[in-house]
């Protein structure tokens, strides 16, 4: 995939600003690794959406705790340096890519990424960790999107595809060549774990007002005058509203990660109850322990992650319509406590693959 001179300006300036000299830092640790197998983690981002830099965070508590060093490669230098990194590789080295909703059609650009990934690294042991995989037959680019990506999988030598919902699980089983691994696994944010004395602090704080966190892009399905009307609803009703977000500054650098991830949990931490349609908004609220009621989003991996891992955690509720929000709703989930054995329930489900990560190294 060839970057545009306009991004190829905008991946450098945002790499210097996030992550100076990263590219030099890779090939370090590289070299410093040589004689055994290396473990990358590819296409962390520095953008701002926090969904991602959690997924980021809780893919390098996951890899660090089982494969030892890892060696990270965001997703601005893979766009500048892929191929270089890719010539330095051998066959026994791991590549771990980033899991996310940025397989299919909706986001076509990070689409054509991930098959570039793919066949770049095709030498090597690759990982695709927890990803929705949306591929939409109404997009005018479903067929050759889904037709290059089913090349890439076939020319990769050892590749494991991990779904984060049913849905995608079973389209991969279906559409993807055959021959390949293909797991079920929750979304790997959560896995995240702050320290001890982080939550509690946050235990300690008085919780108040409701916390809003609905979408403005593509994926979204609500509507501006629904939104409204919604909001002048609560505001009648008494509520204190909190409007939010999982989206940060635009550039977020890795030094920063995790403190604006550790804040952002706080700032939900602090609200009776959030009201969302983002995933990662669901998922910040099970960290945070505070109640949640979600709606479902254009892919439907709101809905796919919720009903494969949380529809039996009493702390959150999925609805179709922000209609189906009253008062007695609400005051019924303000009143909701939090299930402590979630966290421990999903880090088991990990265990097959790392089985299967343990079986390639020896390979």
């Amino acid at each position: 995939m060839q970057l545009t001179m306009k991004k190829r300006v905008i991946a450098q300036v945002k790499l210097q600003l996030a992550q100076p000299m990263s590219f030099h830092r890779v090939l370090h640790a590289l070299k410093q690794n040589q004689g055994k197998p290396r473990c990358l983690l590819v296409g962390t981002p520095i953008h701002g959406n926090l969904g991602d830099h959690l997924l980021t965070l809780s893919a390098i508590q996951y890899l660090s705790q089982n494969f030892g060093v890892l060696i990270e490669v965001s997703m601005e230098c893979f766009m500048l340096h892929g191929e270089e990194i890719a010539r330095q590789l051998n066959e026994q080295d791991f590549v771990f890519i980033c899991g996310g909703g940025w397989m299919g059609t909706i986001w076509k650009d990070d689409e054509l990424r991930l098959q570039q990934m793919i066949t770049l690294f095709c030498r090597q042991k690759i990982v695709v960790l927890p990803q929705t995989a949306f591929y939409d037959p109404k997009s005018p680019d479903y067929d050759s999107l889904l037709s290059s990506m089913k090349q890439a999988i076939s020319k990769a030598e050892r590749i494991c595809f991990t779904f984060r919902d049913q849905k995608s699980y079973d389209f991969a089983r279906r559409e993807f060549p055959e021959g390949k691994s293909y797991l079920l696994l929750p979304d790997n944010a959560l896995l995240f774990e702050p320290d001890p004395l982080f939550y509690g602090k946050l235990k300690q704080e008085k919780k108040e007002g409701i916390y809003l966190c609905l979408r403005e892009d593509c994926e979204g399905k609500i509507l501006p005058a629904q939104k409204q009307a919604f909001y002048s609803m609560l505001r009648q009703q008494g509520y204190v509203l909190k409007q939010g977000s999982t989206i940060d500054w635009k550039i977020v650098p890795t030094a920063l990660r995790n403190w604006r991830i550790r804040k952002k949990i706080f700032e939900i931490g602090k609200s009776k109850l959030m009201i969302t349609d983002r995933l990662h908004g669901m998922i910040f609220a099970v960290l945070a322990g505070t109640p949640c009621i979600v709606l479902d989003n254009e892919s439907k991996k709101v809905s796919g992650v919720y009903g494969l891992w949380l529809k039996n955690c009493p702390q959150i509720m999925l609805v179709q319509e922000l209609s189906e929000i009253g008062p007695q709703t609400i005051s019924q989930m303000m009143d909701k406590t939090a299930d402590s054995q979630i966290q421990p329930q999903q880090r088991q489900c990990y265990i097959q693959l790392t089985e299967e990560i343990k079986r390639w190294e020896k390979q």
